[in-house]
């Protein structure tokens, strides 16, 4: 099949380029650090960050089911599976760039605020 080999061929150009596994491992320790402030500015929703390089997970709050966190995401125009036990897992493309990987922790961020004026609404109606 000649689209199969020359899409395969342009996939193993771009991994072989000089400097792109030293530029992903980076990139993913970058990712990982971003996803770790996240969980300290939102320990309400998420618990803790897991995984290494561009494979990574976020562990929601017991309040929080994955499925519905997905489903936001999913709203705000990012898409992540769920994974484990009440996961989310982030894994961007290889070449994704350091914005790329900010725009997606804004929206982790946003989705986070949504559930926590939630929670907050909820206490408030408690009351």
């Amino acid at each position: 099949n000649p689209l199969a080999t020359g899409v395969a061929n342009a996939v193993l150009d771009e991994l072989l380029k000089p400097g792109f596994i030293d530029s992903v491992r980076e990139k993913g320790e970058y990712l990982k650090g971003r996803l770790e402030g996240l969980v300290k500015k939102h320990p309400t929703v998420y618990v803790e960050q897991r995984g290494m390089g561009f494979l990574q997970g976020v562990q929601c709050s017991p309040t929080v089911p994955a499925g519905d966190m997905v489903n936001k995401l999913q709203s705000l125009g990012l898409l992540v599976p769920p994974a484990g036990e009440n996961v989310i897992r982030v894994f961007p493309a290889l070449i994704a760039d350091k914005a790329a990987l900010d725009e997606g922790i804004e929206i982790l961020s946003k989705a986070a605020e949504s559930f926590e004026a939630a929670a907050q609404g909820a206490n408030k109606a408690a009351e």
